[in-house]
């Protein structure tokens, strides 16, 4: 049951990292494109940098939550994972 447990995680772990690669390269994009911003007073301006402030705080959520699952659940599980696998053998 652990196991099946700690491959699900695993699984949804892998997902989230998947995701956050596509934040990644959306928000570096984005990042660019408002380096590049000659006048951020046109509403072409305006808009880029909302956009860019709103997928700099989705892509430090998506840090954060894949921070979490993979050191306040997958690490204790597998941590008791070994510990059951050393009492069994």
């Amino acid at each position: 049951m652990l196991a099946e447990m700690l491959v699900d995680l695993e699984a949804e772990l892998a997902r989230r990292n998947d995701r956050h690669d596509q934040l990644t390269r959306r928000y570096e994009r984005l990042e660019r494109q408002t380096d590049d911003l000659t006048n951020p007073e046109t509403v072409r301006g305006r808009k880029l940098l909302a956009d860019y402030e709103r997928l700099s705080e989705l892509h430090a959520r998506s840090d954060e939550e894949i921070d979490e699952l993979e050191n306040q659940v997958l690490e204790p599980l597998r941590d008791i994972q070994e510990v059951l696998r050393k009492l069994v053998a």
